[in-house]
């Protein structure tokens, strides 16, 4: 028993007490996905800040003095 690792161990439980079995590609394939649309809302969001520290506007929304459609 002493030769067992933890990990060892714990998957004996499992199997014991008949765990499903985890899909580990879907599992992979989902935080890939979740990880690439994190990756490109920052990208999004670079390119807005750079705009609106390109027109003056490093604060975003509207302008100061800018007119307003009221």
């Amino acid at each position: 028993m002493a030769d067992k690792t933890v990990m060892d161990m714990f998957a004996d439980m499992a199997k014991q007490i008949n765990l499903p079995k985890i899909d580990y590609e879907a599992f992979v394939d989902i935080h890939r996905k979740n990880i690439e649309a994190m990756q490109s809302a920052a990208v999004v969001s670079e390119g807005a800040r750079g705009s609106r520290e390109a027109t003056g506007n490093p604060g975003g929304g509207r302008a100061r003095g800018a007119a307003t459609n009221r």
